[in-house]
């Protein structure tokens, strides 16, 4: 079986009639509505499959490669409740869920974290890897603007576990309405956020999603705070990279090697994401601008 190169664009694809599925659609017509929905989409066709196929035991129509374990199965039966236990964690409360991730409120050693994993039932290899690489992004980044990583792990079914700094607010948007709040304290927390992307771009990544729900709002002593959240769609472009270090390599042999090499490729797709992180960024200034 071939797997299927997912990118961002089929990825939404296949999440939004996947949620058709598991609301609209009986089981039994599942075959057909996604025939049908994917005709002229055969990647986003072959990203489903894997998806149900993981999702139902009767996949004779499926074609794709899932993720199997039945240790995924029973975590996925049971989404962790008030009480329980994440290893040294235990949970508080459900903060939010999306059609990719769950995020907790979760009591720590050290105090409360935000604990985020991917949903189960869509956990095959490819949605297990992106989130991986979420993980393996996120906790390199340190700015006082950016969410900060406590904690990378895995659950007991081994599904990657993201550990996050508790931001006790709220999202730009609501902060902005629910506090009325000026022009001068809204210029302060875009300013903010504006050195947090300045951060990344310099640094050689991509947020690819900046918008008010990704922008967390929390009172820190006597001054608003903002905090830049959810690397689910960011990009790294840094592709020369030291294992130990996190940091650039130089090429002291005066040689073009093969990931410098890629890298100068590279160059033109990472200005048209930093554009597009920017363009996020400016639509989103005058939205807050004019609330």
């Amino acid at each position: 079986m071939s797997t299927v190169n997912v990118t961002p664009a089929i990825e939404t694809a296949a999440i939004e009639i996947f949620r058709d599925c598991m609301t609209r659609v009986p089981e039994p017509e599942w075959g057909q509505f996604v025939r049908e929905k994917c005709e002229d989409q055969p990647e986003v066709g072959r990203r489903l499959a894997s998806m149900l196929r993981f999702h139902t035991s009767d996949s004779s129509w499926l074609t794709g490669t899932a993720l199997s374990g039945s240790s995924i199965d029973s975590f996925n039966a049971k989404i962790p409740k008030p009480g329980d236990t994440l290893g040294e964690y235990r949970v508080i409360s459900l903060l939010g869920q999306g059609t990719a991730s769950t995020l907790l409120h979760a009591e720590g050693p050290t105090g409360p974290v935000a604990i985020k994993f991917p949903i189960a039932r869509i956990a095959i290899e490819s949605s297990l890897q992106r989130f991986r690489n979420e993980c393996e992004l996120h906790k390199g980044l340190s700015h006082p603007n950016i969410c900060c990583v406590m904690e990378v792990n895995e659950l007991h079914s081994s599904l990657p576990m993201l550990v996050l700094e508790f931001i006790d607010g709220l999202d730009l948007k609501e902060a902005c309405i629910k506090y009325n709040f000026g022009t001068v304290e809204k210029m302060d927390l875009l300013l903010q956020l504006s050195s947090a992307m300045r951060y990344l771009h310099n640094s050689g990544y991509v947020h690819g999603d900046v918008k008010a729900e990704n922008v967390m709002v929390k009172a820190s002593e006597s001054r608003l705070v903002c905090k830049l959240i959810d690397f689910g769609k960011a990009e790294d472009f840094l592709v020369l990279r030291s294992p130990a270090s996190g940091h650039c390599q130089s090429d002291t042999n005066n040689t073009v090697s093969p990931k410098k090499t890629r890298k100068s490729r590279e160059q033109g797709e990472f200005r048209k994401a930093c554009a597009k992180d920017e363009n996020d960024f400016a639509w989103l200034r005058n939205f807050i601008l004019t609330l």
